[in-house]
């Protein structure tokens, strides 16, 4: 069993009374004093709205820096503006535990703003090495230009936790939560703008405050669940929690039951539990949870057992490998169990160019669940308009070329599933592949047996992410047509104004739908060599060929469809359209 979790926080409380290291709005225009800025002072002007602006006259790199004298409890709040989008060329480091005045050479931590893509997010950069440590909401700091104030908090000289505030948000959104290696002392504080030509005046600093908390009045803060041994169940806080005064009002139920068994080390609450169910979410009841100040906490979380992958739990299900113009592939996988699973580590790999990318955060799969990965989700809905947003999640993915390509999933050396596609898969009677997906007929069939998979339907717009597959073989009678009702009444009212017309041909096709009145006078072509799923809904607005509405009467819609072995159906069904207010 692996525990996995969402956490359900109420609230997010910021330290106040807080005795300030130095605050700076640079509204005395002056770097020299309160506090003194070294660094590449000429690069930089006060303006005249009273803020720091960048003001270079190249292309390259400017930092200033300060000293301050950091404590086990502090925080940072940061004001900026950047006139861009970040970028690799144009980003923001802020060092806000930097052991020394050289900022390219110095131990400690940088929060990163920029990098290329649509993916960008706050990430924390251990300085010695440049490795990332943590990473914030991704593609939120993706597009400029924007404000923002981002607040850094260290608690009890053990953790980070880092938050951000939009210019158009009211209060501040939680980005993420790190234990670092801290030892109180003197620090340097600095910014650092690398640009190109075109951003030498883009870099806006309208305050920065440093400062240390006169008092604890923060209640410790629920960061994480873990399984820390066969049935203990770890809550894990943001500071240390005082054990005789949680003793007298600690109470935990897990579901419907109340723990009894609970040992407090440090942080960490610990509660001996299992669960008796082998995955699904189980509900985390927590009060009465103080510090040494006795701040209490009383919050509630969700807390999600998934079970262990294995080779055909999660299938490839849909790849776009060939996007439109600007576009980018997406790749869809289906959990065929009847239990929830975590794609955290699992490994996307692309084996015969040697790529490969981790996902490295909780995706829960739900029973018999979909999710579309990409590295673009905004270009994905807004190309494919059907596409179902909650189930598309942003995530790296290696390269995989037009023409073939392989796709592997795998986690701790086991092969999840894995295919080797190509456009020679697409239907015989598409023309131009460009952003169309083959999708997987059927989960009951090796990935590898080239007649599973067929080109998305053009009825479903070419691709279906995050939804079931156009091509996905259904249980029934083929060579059928069924409609959303016996009548339907195209009034603009907001109710049953749409006919949708189902066609279940049982095969991938070519279809052509015509619309009959009840004399057999052809009154519409509705679609034409329209490229069909095994089965596709089509919607008739009421609409006559020349675009005036039909008038009220009995209609017959008239199916043909047919494909390359020659194989043809042709299919009828009447429908009444009524209630038409001239």
């Amino acid at each position: 069993m692996e525990l996995f979790r969402i956490l359900i926080f109420f609230g997010f409380i910021g330290l106040n009374q807080l005795n300030g290291q130095f605050f700076e709005d640079f509204s005395d225009q002056n770097l020299s004093v309160n506090p003194e800025w070294t660094g590449n002072l000429t690069d930089f002007i006060v303006n005249d709205n009273g803020a720091l602006q960048l003001m270079a006259m190249e292309a390259g790199q400017s930092s200033l820096q300060t000293s301050f004298l950091a404590s086990t409890a502090f925080q940072w709040d940061i004001n900026f503006e950047l006139g861009f989008s970040p970028s690799n060329s144009n980003r923001l480091h802020i060092h806000f535990l930097s052991d020394n005045a050289d900022l390219d050479n110095s131990s400690g931590y940088y929060l990163r703003i920029g990098e290329t893509g649509s993916n960008d997010a706050l990430e924390l950069i251990q300085a010695t090495d440049g490795r990332t440590v943590a990473s914030g909401i991704a593609g939120r700091v993706a597009s400029g230009p924007f404000t923002m104030k981002v607040r850094i908090l260290l608690i009890g000289g053990t953790t980070l936790e880092v938050s951000s505030q939009l210019n158009d948000e009211v209060g501040f959104t939680p980005e993420f939560s790190e234990d670092i290696n801290f030892v109180e002392g003197d620090y340097f504080f600095g910014i650092q703008c690398l640009y190109t030509s075109t951003r030498v005046d883009e870099f806006t600093f309208n305050a920065i405050e440093l400062a240390s908390p006169t008092n604890d009045e923060s209640p410790p803060r629920l960061l994480d669940i873990v399984e820390s041994g066969p049935d203990v169940i770890c809550l894990r806080f943001s500071e240390t929690i005082d054990e005789s005064l949680s003793r007298e009002e600690v109470l935990i139920s897990v579901g419907e039951e109340f723990i009894d068994d609970i040992s407090f080390v440090g942080r960490d609450v610990k509660l001996n539990y299992d669960s008796g169910q082998d995955s699904g979410p189980v509900n985390i009841s927590i009060m009465g949870i103080s510090d040494a100040s006795g701040n209490r906490v009383d919050t509630a979380a969700v807390l999600i057992r998934a079970v262990k992958l294995e080779s055909g739990s999660v299938l490839i299900n849909e790849i776009l490998f060939d996007p439109v113009s600007g576009g980018d592939d997406f790749l869809e996988l289906i959990n065929t169990t009847d239990q929830f699973v975590d794609l955290k580590n699992l490994t996307i790999e692309n084996n015969l160019n040697g790529q490969s990318e981790a996902i490295n955060s909780s995706i829960i799969l739900e029973p018999f669940g979909i999710i579309a990965l990409t590295e673009d989700k905004a270009q994905l809905l807004d190309y494919y308009s059907s596409a179902e947003a909650s189930a598309i999640v942003l995530q790296d993915l290696p390269s995989f070329p037009n023409g073939s390509g392989n796709v592997t999933i795998e986690k701790d050396g086991i092969v999840i599933d894995a295919f080797n596609y190509s456009d020679d898969l697409h239907n015989d009677l598409l023309d131009d592949s460009e952003g169309v997906s083959l999708e997987r007929r059927t989960t009951d069939a090796n990935a590898s047996d080239i007649d599973l998979w067929t080109s998305a339907s053009q009825a479903s717009g070419f691709a279906t992410p995050g939804l079931e597959n156009s091509a996905a073989q259904f249980l029934g009678d083929t060579g059928t047509i069924s409609l959303s009702g016996d009548s339907f009444s195209p009034n603009d009212d907001g109710d049953n104004d749409v006919l949708e017309i189902t066609i279940q041909s049982g095969f991938e096709s070519l279809g052509n739908i015509w619309i009959y009145d009840q004399s057999g006078n052809m009154i519409r072509q509705l679609e034409s060599n329209i490229l069909l799923g095994a089965e596709d809904k089509i919607n008739w607005d009421g609409d006559l060929e020349d675009g005036n509405r039909a008038p009220i009467g009995i209609y017959i819609i008239r199916v043909e469809v047919f494909n390359t072995s020659g194989q043809v159906l042709k299919l009828k069904k009447a429908v009444a359209l009524v209630d038409f207010i001239n």
